[in-house]
This record gives structure tokens, sequence and C-alpha cells, in this order.
């Protein structure tokens, strides 16, 4: 999957200089977001509880109603981001890795790049499995395979250390065209049970699978959100995490859908399509809403010129 639009050239040192042929390897976000120097990322939400130091006890575990917490989603599905006619935001990738870093804290807590949430097919139709990493990038939509791939793509040698003998099946299922097979054991076990929760968690110590998240979660995600957001009336960096806070909370489909039939009529302006966010939410989604609206570091981002160009707004 080629990169929707290149890197700034310049950013700034939250995400570093970026390589000559990777153009992602953010420096500053090892100290400020690791698994052990967390106080840059607040609490996790209250239903899941504070995480504890040891992986087994970090993993939160999906539950089949987890969905209606912001309200049902539509029952057909479709594709999970449209087609943009007009060019992809021009926002820098400094200000959107604001906004992963800032939903990051209401959904993965202190565990971060080493987050696990487990979605066994049992929950339903759009059951992802295993959904990993700070932006819970899911199994059967193909995203964690898309991370890992960027993962092995930038340093062979350590994607196969951290996920042994059978990294290359690992790889060869979540990366398949077709969704049961990506749901598919790897190595006689389920991606959802056995050891592969810890073992993805415990990956979250590489940093080339760090990096992988947060090339994935700003360039393959966040900036075709962003055109979406401001195509369905919600403008600046609080209004599009309002939409890639559903993709984080939901899954890539569902949660991008759920958008869509909320803001399906003309929208005048980010207000309306707030209050109608708002009037389709539930009291826990509202809350959420009003966090990320009124986010003092989402302001500040949007008004910094340091990580590149902004486009007017």
């Amino acid at each position: 999957m080629a990169r929707d639009q290149p890197l700034d050239a310049a950013m700034t040192t939250e995400l570093g200089e970026p390589t000559a042929d990777r153009g992602y390897e953010p420096p500053g976000v090892v100290a400020t977001m690791s698994m052990t120097d967390v106080a840059d990322l607040g609490v996790p939400t209250a239903d899941r509880g504070d995480p504890a130091p040891a992986v087994a006890e970090t993993m939160a575990v999906a539950s089949p109603d987890a969905r209606s917490e912001f309200g049902d989603p539509t029952p057909d599905r479709g594709s999970a981001l449209p087609a943009i006619a007009h060019a992809l935001s021009t926002w820098s990738a400094e200000q959107l890795f604001s906004v992963v870093r800032e939903v990051a804290e209401v959904h993965t807590g202190t565990d971060t790049y080493a987050a696990i949430v487990i979605d066994p097919p049992g929950n339903g139709a759009d059951a992802e499995g295993l959904r990993a990493g700070i932006g819970l990038f899911g199994q059967a939509s193909g995203e964690l395979g898309d991370v890992l791939r960027l993962m092995r793509d930038r340093d062979e040698t350590a994607y196969a250390e951290a996920f042994g003998s059978s990294a290359d099946a690992l790889l060869a299922t979540l990366t398949s065209p077709d969704r049961s097979t990506r749901l598919a054991p790897v190595a006689g076990s389920n991606l959802w049970d056995g050891p592969w929760p810890a073992t993805f968690a415990a990956a979250a110590a590489v940093s080339s699978y760090r990096y992988a998240q947060n090339e994935f979660a700003v360039e393959r995600r966040l900036r075709p959100i962003a055109a979406t957001a401001e195509r369905l009336g919600l403008a600046g960096l609080a209004g599009i995490s309002l939409v890639y806070e559903r993709v984080v909370a939901l899954g890539a489909d569902i949660g991008s859908r759920w958008i869509e039939r909320v803001l399906a009529a003309p929208i005048s302006d980010s207000a309306n399509a707030v209050d109608r966010l708002r009037a389709a939410s539930t009291q826990a989604g509202r809350a959420v809403i009003d966090r990320l609206i009124s986010s003092s570091a989402l302001a500040a981002a949007e008004h910094s010129t340091d990580g590149g160009d902004v486009a007017a707004r």
C-alpha cells in the first residue's frame, strides 16, 4: 500500500527528523510514550480500569455490546473510508500525531504501543480478533498486518526476533487479501488467545514496531480521515479527532460507517456536526466528545507552524 502523501520535510521535536528512505523515525516518542515512561498519556477510561505492569493483566477484552457505547452503527457495511476526490489534508505529521496521542490517552491508557484488546469472532461479524498498538490496529481489517509489514521493511532482523520462528507465517496470514484467512490461527493458536497477545505487547519494546505504528496511524489512517472529517463539516484537529476516535474505538470499518451514518445529511458548520454526534452518543460517548473538543493539546498543535505548512481553515 503506497503512502497517501509524503511526510513533511520538517518536523518538530516530538516526531524527530524523517529518515531518507522511510520518513518516520521519531526518537522523541520513545521517551514520551514508552511502556515505562507514560506520564504524557494520563489515565485510561474508567471502564477499563488502571492497567497493571504485567502484560497479562493489561489486556482488555471487547464485549459483544462494546460497540453500542456510542450508539448502534449502521447494519450495512461498505468501504471504511470513502474515496476523496480532492487532495488529502495538508496537516503536518507532527500535528496529526497530536491527534493520535490524544485519542490514545482515552483508549489505551498507559499501555500505548503495547495496548491489546481481545475481540474474538464470537463478538459478531465486525469483530477484529486481536487489536493492538497505539491505534488498536485490527487483525481482521488488515491494519495490523500492514503495521507488521512496515516494521519488517524497516528492520527485518528486529521483526524476526520479535515474532520468532513463525514471523513469516504471521505476516502472510495478517496480510492475506481474504478476511477469513487473516483470522486464521498461526502456529496452532488464534491471535486473540494463547501466546500471541503477550508477544504483540512485548514487541512494543522494539523501536521499529513503535515507528511502524506511528507511520501507519498518521499516514495511512489520519490523512484520509482528515479529508473525510473536513468533508463532513468537522474542522480543525479537534474535529478530525472525533472521526479518528470512532475508528480507534470501533475498528476501521464500523467506526467510519458510524460517522458517515450520523453525518449523512449536509452539515453547515462544525458546531452542527458536533451537536449531531453528541445527540447520537450515549453519556460516555458525549464525555469523550467534550474531552477532545476542549483539548488544549490539540488547540496548541493546531496553531503551531513548527511541524510544516497548514492549510488555511
